[in-house]
């Protein structure tokens, strides 16, 4: 039998054909961990299940390999675009058509345990970005007013006080407000990153990819959860396609033009990729000589627009290093044996076990704030 089930927030179709393609079985189900295990629970041995690779598929499938039910994530974006009909119903036609046909455009799942600090790491990018809004939202009030403050004065332990500033009393509210908010996602910005680090000190791969100068420890996490298993990729070219850093090709009898890069790929590793890549330029001479050599001009006359593609190939170069460094085991130099000792220590200071909150804690604390609040609101009246 063959399943495809169609996941949504709070309801799943499933429908159900035999192996010739016709159709048994066609029902609705509520969304939950409960309903989807008493569902599958039901379904004959040897059963086929089929999902898309959108929304919260991952419980669905945790259940099928733990009741060891064969399943299939299928890559939606492969599936081609819908012209006809598009309802739900169809979508699942669809997929047991490619099923059956042998051209179902499956995804690499990655074990559960990667998976889920994956997805820590990238709530931990989530908040560095709140941040950065919430940074540049403080910017922009004080701009608002024709006030131009450094930015050690908006922010950090040496940060002025805003009620000594030319602004009105709203503006001085807000200011005073998203210090707070940047307090507490600094915080807990630090605490997550404390937890990564911590569960993946001693895992060999990211002591590897510690070794490339400039990578520290997010980066090197981001680079190492979001590869996966390296076995995943039968080449180098596949992982720097996957990381959208190889650019598209129109080739046309004796004329080549080479374009963009890859827009549609996985977004995290391109970021860390690149990231790696401008810190490797200031911190490897071997890099750096790379670097100059596809700028094709001094540093100081080349335009950004240069600079940008010159960063990008050193990423795609250093990133077929690393699926090398993970396939064959290496450090990244011959001789720099292990992680140099400076940087090392600030890995194992970082590594820190988050402190889950109790509710008797966070109500202590959002009474301590609250009074202080109001004590200094009436102060300041």
């Amino acid at each position: 039998m063959i399943c495809a089930l169609d996941i949504h927030k709070a309801s799943v179709l499933a429908l159900t054909a035999s192996p010739d393609g016709k159709e048994t079985d066609c029902r609705r189900i509520d969304a939950g961990y409960t309903s989807a295990r008493r569902f599958l629970e039901q379904l004959p041995a040897g059963t086929e299940v089929i999902m898309e690779s959108c929304y919260a598929w991952e419980y669905v499938y945790d259940l099928c390999t733990e009741l060891g039910i064969s399943a299939h994530v299928v890559d939606t974006g492969k599936m081609g675009r819908v012209t006809e009909k598009k309802n739900d119903i169809e979508d699942a036609r669809r997929m047991i058509k490619r099923y059956r046909a042998g051209e179902l455009p499956e995804i690499k799942v990655l074990p559960p345990g990667l998976r889920q600090l994956r997805d820590l790491l990238r709530y931990r990018i989530f908040i560095t970005r709140k941040i950065s809004g919430v940074r540049c939202h403080a910017h922009f009030v004080v701009d608002r007013c024709g006030f131009h403050p450094t930015r050690s004065a908006l922010f950090g332990e040496r940060a002025t006080d805003p009620a000594k500033w030319p602004l009105d009393r709203s503006s001085q509210v807000q200011l005073d407000s998203m210090r707070r908010v940047l307090d507490v996602l600094e915080a807990q910005e630090t605490a997550i990153e404390g937890e990564v680090v911590r569960q993946l000190l001693n895992v060999d791969e990211v002591r590897r990819l510690l070794t490339i100068p400039g990578v520290g420890p997010i980066l090197a996490a981001v680079i190492y959860l979001e590869i996966g298993q390296i076995g995943r990729f039968a080449d180098k070219e596949k992982l720097t396609a996957y990381a959208g850093l190889v650019p598209r090709i129109a080739e046309s009898d004796a004329a080549l033009r080479m374009g963009r890069v890859r827009t549609r790929c996985n977004h995290y590793l391109k970021w860390a990729a690149i990231e790696a890549a401008r810190h490797g330029v200031k911190n490897d001479p071997a890099l750096k000589k790379r670097y100059m050599r596809l700028l094709g001009a001094p540093e100081n006359a080349a335009t950004t627009v240069r600079k940008s593609k010159a960063v990008v190939a050193v990423a795609r170069f250093l990133l077929e290093v690393v699926w090398c460094m993970l396939v064959r085991g290496e450090d990244y130099r011959v001789e720099q044996r292990g992680v140099p000792h400076a940087k090392w220590k600030d890995v194992r200071q970082r590594a820190k076990s988050y402190q889950m909150s109790t509710p008797a804690s966070l109500l202590e604390g959002a009474r301590k704030t609250l009074d202080a609040d109001a004590g200094m609101y009436a102060s300041q009246i």
